[in-house]
C-alpha cells in the first residue's frame, strides 16, 4: 500500500511519508533534544502567528476555523482541523506551505457530520489521522472519524458513549492517542468535552484489529481539571514531568492555562498560564519538543495558528 501523500492539490506532495521515514532515520524528528520536564516554562517573547487563516489561502475556505491542532512525526507538518466546512489543512512548523483538503466520504460526498473539533494520529506510519466531531446526532455520544491523509477521505467511523456530556454545540472539543505499543490497537483516545468540562480517556476503538462500528464503545479513565472548559488535548510522548515520561496535557481557553496528566488519569504538579497573546479562542494545542502551537478560533475575531517556545 503507498501510504505517500501524492494527491495534484496538495503542496507536500513531493514529501511521501516513505521518503520522510528515510530523512527521519538519519535525522529524527520525533523525540528532539528539547522536550518538557518539570522546570518548563513558556518564553513569552517567543510568540508568532505562523498563519492567519483570513489571509484566505487558495483552496481554504474563506471561514475556516482552526479548532484543532496535532504535529505529525513523520510529516514533520502541522496538520489544522476546520469546524466549518469539512476541512483540514496541512503546513510547515513556520506556517508556510498551507494547503486545505476537503474530507468526503466514500462516494465523494461531503460526510453529514462535518462540526470537527479536534485530530490526532495514532500510527504516524499508517497514513490516517482522526477527527472528532462536536455535533453528533445524539446528545452524550461522541463520534470519531478515521480520515486517510491521501484522499481525505472518512475510511471508518466509531461511537463513544460519554454519560453527561456531548450536547448539542457544546460537546467535543479535544482529542488526542495516547501510544502504547503493547496495546492491541496501538494505544487508546483521550475525548475533552465542554459540557461535562471533563475528560474522559483509556477509549478503546478497533482501529486495527477492526470490529463493530455501530457498537457503543467505553472508557476506563474520566479526568475532572476543574476548568470552566476543556479546549485542547495533546500527547507528549517524550514530555518528563513529575517522574512519569509521557503525558497527557490538557488546555481551557476559557481558564487560559494548560495542565499535565498521566495517561492512567492522575493530576501531575504542572500548571501553565496560556499567554494573553494567543486569546481569544484558543481551541487546541500541539506539542513538538519544546514547541508550543495554539490554534485560535473565535469566528472573525481570531483564525490564527500561534507558535511558542518552552523553555529547555
Amino acid at each position: 500500500m503507498n501510504i505517500g501523500i501524492h494527491h495534484q492539490n496538495m503542496r507536500i506532495n513531493t514529501l511521501t511519508i516513505a521518503a520522510a521515514l528515510l530523512l527521519n532515520s538519519i535525522s529524527p524528528v520525533f523525540g528532539q533534544a528539547c522536550s518538557l520536564d518539570d522546570t518548563s516554562e513558556i518564553v513569552e517573547n517567543s510568540h508568532a502567528i505562523i498563519h492567519d487563516f483570513d489571509a484566505h489561502v487558495p483552496g481554504c475556505k474563506p471561514d475556516f476555523g482552526p479548532s484543532g491542532i496535532v504535529y505529525h512525526p513523520i510529516l514533520d507538518r502541522l496538520i489544522v482541523i476546520s469546524d466549518k466546512g469539512g476541512q483540514f489543512a496541512t503546513m510547515k512548523t513556520d506556517g508556510s506551505e498551507v494547503d486545505c483538503r476537503n474530507i468526503t466520504d466514500a462516494l465523494g460526498n461531503r460526510p453529514e457530520l462535518d462540526d470537527y473539533e479536534g485530530v490526532t494520529f495514532a500510527d504516524a506510519n499508517d497514513g490516517f489521522i482522526y477527527v472528532g466531531v462536536e455535533s453528533s446526532s445524539q446528545d452524550g455520544i461522541a463520534i470519531i472519524q478515521q480520515v486517510e491523509l491521501s484522499s481525505a477521505t472518512v475510511t471508518a467511523s466509531w461511537r463513544i458513549g460519554f454519560p453527561g456530556g456531548i450536547k448539542g454545540n457544546r460537546g467535543m472539543e479535544g482529542l488526542t492517542f495516547v501510544r502504547d505499543a503493547s496495546h492491541a490497537e496501538g494505544g487508546t483516545f483521550f475525548i475533552g468535552d465542554q459540557t461535562a468540562r471533563k475528560v474522559i480517556g483509556k477509549c478503546e476503538l478497533p482501529i486495527r484489529t477492526g470490529g463493530d462500528t455501530a457498537a457503543l464503545y467505553g472508557c476506563s479513565v474520566e479526568i475532572v481539571p476543574q476548568f470552566d472548559e476543556v479546549s485542547g488535548l495533546d500527547y507528549a510522548a517524550d514530555a518528563k514531568i513529575g517522574g512519569q515520561t509521557g503525558v497527557v496535557l490538557l488546555s481551557s481557553d476559557e481558564d487560559d492555562k494548560i495542565k499535565a496528566y498521566t495517561p492512567d488519569g492522575a493530576p501531575l504538579d504542572w500548571v501553565r498560564n496560556l499567554p494573553n497573546t494567543s486569546s481569544p479562542g484558543q481551541e487546541g494545542h500541539a506539542i513538538n519538543g519544546c514547541e508550543l502551537y495554539i490554534s485560535s478560533d473565535d469566528n472573525d475575531a481570531s483564525r490564527k495558528i500561534h507558535r511558542y517556545r518552552f523553555s529547555p
